[in-house]
Order: C-alpha cells, then structure tokens, then sequence
C-alpha cells in the first residue's frame, strides 16, 4: 500500500513506544533505540503528532536525552527496571494512542492487554537471536497482534518466519543507522597517543561475553601466526570486555601471538573512533549477528571489512565492494583475506571509500527515518 509521506495526519495522532534502553547502555539494540527515538521527535515536530517514549531499564533522564528531542511533543519516561510500573503505564498510554510500537519481542506477551476497539495499530521491532528460534506461546501470541513486524534484516526475517510459521508479507526491513548524534567535535588520537605501535592494525570491536562466542574473535587469533608470516608487522587490536577476554588472551598466548594481540578493553565513544580512524582494516568473522552495526561504524571511517559470509553481514557488505567475506569456519580462509587486504593498500582504500558511500547511500539517518514514517503511515 502506497502512502503519501508530504501529507499531514490528524493533529491528535499519537504514537506510543515501549523500548528497553535507549541511554546508559551499549549496543546495536540501543543505537536502534537512540534512532527511533529521534525519527519519532522528528516526525512527530513536522506532523504535529505526540510521541510517548516508555523505556524499561533506563534509570532517569540525564542531558544526554535532551539532545534527542528538539520540542515539546515527545515525553521521556524512564522506568529503571520497574517492570510493574511499565506494563500499567504501557496499558494507560495506549488507551488513547494510535499506533504502538513495542520494541522487543519479550514485550510481546503486553500487546495482548492493549486496547483493540479503536483500531490501534501495533508494530514489533525484532533483531537477531531472541528471535531466530519457536517462540515461547504468549510471544507468539503477542506477535500474531502485531500488524506489521520491522525486522532490522532480511536473515532476521526469514529465521523468525520459517521458525514460528509468519506470513513474510507481514514484515517490513528497517536496518539500522548510527546514532543519530554524533560528536563532530572529537578530536582523533594518533596510534601513539593511543600506545600502539606501528605497522599494519587489524581492528576488532565486540562483547566479549562467554555466550557470545559466535563473533569469532579467538578465529581472528588463530588465523594470526599464517598473517604474520606474511605481513610481519601486523598486529590486532580487540577493543571491548566481558566474561570471556581471559579465555582469549590466554589463546593468544598458547598461540604464541600474545605480544601482537591487544585487548584495549571497553572505552568510550570519542577514543573509539580513534581506534577506527587508526587501523588498516575491520574483521569480524560473527556467524550470529541479526545485522552488524559495527560494520557501519567501520564504514563511516571509510574502512575495508572482513566479515562472514553467515548471518545478516552479507546484507551489510556488499562482497567484493566494501569487504571481503569468508566461511565462519575455514581459519585459512579468513587469514588469506586478511593477507590480501593488508598487502593491498589500493584495494583497502577502494573498499572503504565505497562502504562510505554504501552507508550514506543505504544506512543514513535519512533513509532510516524515512523507512520509520512509512511503517507508520501503511
């Protein structure tokens, strides 16, 4: 169904989202969030609707919310984990609302208590993982509620429809975007103010919790020794943290790579993009991503990718364009890529110049917001 985006709706209309963070934590979820919540304040400013934003695990509204909302028609409600709270504010919200967005398909079992008498619209936001499998039956429930599904990747997509028997025609594919406030004013930090040396840097940014072994950092490790027999002065840079990083490091020892493997922990935004700006390539070899939003941060630094041929990455790099993308599972073949873009400095250059252009040509802001107005209005 087409719809024409130039024409106002109805001053009263009103959207209510129930999201489970959108500040004060890390994430591809919560970068969704950060952009939903802006396309919503921005379209509700030039529609003259209200948007109510009801969010789970969000302790309070700090200075950083403010900069998402330009006016007076979104209110912020943060509710720290109070679960009762936000179930009975999520029911009172949506009694006079016209379409509710809920955010996480664990808030599914919600949209069954939702008002039906005024021809409230729902849509369900999913993912990745919590969805690639037989939902739970009050899920499932919950999302046969639903009137549209935007799904963030077509892979998301075709797993929580083969898994759970949905109409494909029900969904709508919304990728992500970065977070729609960057700061321009971050000032990059050479590789020696950030204590790394020289030569060619492999970069990987990731979790690294023990049930989030499918990013494949410790392939990365192993396909370390056969780079280094043929780029000598490479070394690789792990930025994140989490419950697995001991295990790692001590792979890297056994693999005899330990002083080319630095694990930088977690840092913030401004020192983050001067990991990226810094380094030669991104790898990723994830087997299990819904989408791979740290692709996009590679690509806005115009950096070549290295990813799996698995999952949703394939939809995020365009093989042979912006990256190279290799079997999960086949070590050789991940080292080899690495090889080829680490000697090639041409074809790196051309790779990332071309994911820049594929970011701001596929995964801007405005196409995001675009993307959110039509589900909307459909």
């Amino acid at each position: 169904m087409k719809c024409n985006l130039t024409k106002k709706a109805p001053i009263s209309m009103k959207i209510v989202a129930l999201l489970t963070d959108v500040f004060g934590a890390v994430g591809g979820i919560q970068t969704f969030n950060r952009s939903l919540a802006k396309a919503l304040d921005e379209i509700a400013q030039d529609r003259e609707w209200k948007v109510s934003l009801l969010v789970l695990n969000d302790r309070r509204e700090g200075v950083e919310a403010h900069s998402y909302f330009n006016g007076y028609r979104t209110r912020y409600r943060p509710f720290g984990h109070d679960k009762r709270r936000f179930a009975f504010a999520a029911f009172r919200e949506s009694l006079d609302a016209d379409v509710v967005v809920v955010g996480h398909v664990n808030f599914t079992p919600l949209a069954l208590g939702l008002p039906s008498l005024r021809g409230l619209k729902v849509l369900l936001v999913v993912y990745g993982v919590e969805v690639w499998r037989r939902l739970p039956l009050l899920q499932l429930l919950g999302v046969r509620r639903a009137s549209r599904i935007l799904s963030i990747s077509g892979h998301t997509r075709t797993m929580m429809e083969s898994h759970n028997r949905l109409d494909g025609a029900r969904f709508d594919i919304v990728p992500p975007s970065l977070d729609p406030i960057s700061d321009t004013e971050i000032k990059l930090r050479s590789r020696e103010e950030l204590a790394l040396p020289l030569g060619h840097m492999i970069l990987s940014v990731a979790r690294l919790k023990a049930d989030e072994r499918y990013k494949g950092i410790d392939r990365v490790i192993e396909a370390l020794p056969a780079v280094l027999e043929v780029v000598p002065d490479a070394f690789y840079v792990v930025v994140g943290d989490g419950t697995d990083r001991d295990r790692l490091e001590r792979l890297a020892r056994d693999m005899e790579v330990g002083d080319k493997v630095i694990f930088a922990g977690r840092v913030d935004d401004g020192l983050l993009a001067s990991f990226y700006d810094g380094c030669d390539v991104f790898v990723l070899p994830s087997w299990g991503e819904g989408f791979g939003i740290v692709f996009l941060e590679a690509m806005y630094f115009s950096k070549a990718c290295v990813g799996a041929r698995a999952g949703a990455i394939p939809e995020v790099i365009a093989e042979g364009e912006t990256g190279l993308l290799i079997d999960p599972k086949n070590t050789d073949s991940l080292a080899d890529s690495i090889i080829r873009m680490l000697e090639d400095e041409s074809l790196r250059r051309g790779m990332g110049d071309a994911g820049k252009e594929r970011l701001e040509r596929e995964f801007s802001f405005q196409a995001y917001r675009r993307r959110i107005e039509t589900a909307l209005l459909s």
